[in-house]
């Protein structure tokens, strides 16, 4: 299965665009590929050659999928604002059920 920046939500992207995208150029074919444009479109868009625009993406995609292979921690649930990671999970379920039992005695 191949991987398309544009099944990437609008968030996903923005993560990737601040944490391992520094480029303004490559910034901007992330963007463009985003929405769903072709390399074709994309390399009259950018004013380059076809042969360009696929080479970038490429490059874009290997920092991409190097970026999330060294990530071991990565956190996309938060609680009160904070990151919670996968061990701390249990802690906060258990809480959410007391809570659920509280709300469910007074309601009754």
């Amino acid at each position: 299965m191949r991987f398309k920046i544009y099944n990437l939500s609008a968030p996903e992207v923005q993560f990737l665009i601040d944490n391992c995208i520094s480029d303004p150029a490559d910034v901007e074919l992330t963007l463009l590929a985003h929405r769903r444009m072709s390399d074709a479109e994309i390399a009259t868009t950018v004013s380059a050659s076809l042969e360009k625009v696929t080479r970038q993406k490429r490059r874009i995609l290997k920092k991409i999928f190097c970026f999330l292979e060294e990530s071991n921690e990565m956190t996309t649930i938060f609680i009160d604002g904070k990151p919670v990671k996968k061990e701390d999970i249990e802690n906060y379920e258990i809480k959410l059920d007391s809570v659920k039992k509280a709300i469910k005695n007074k309601l009754t």
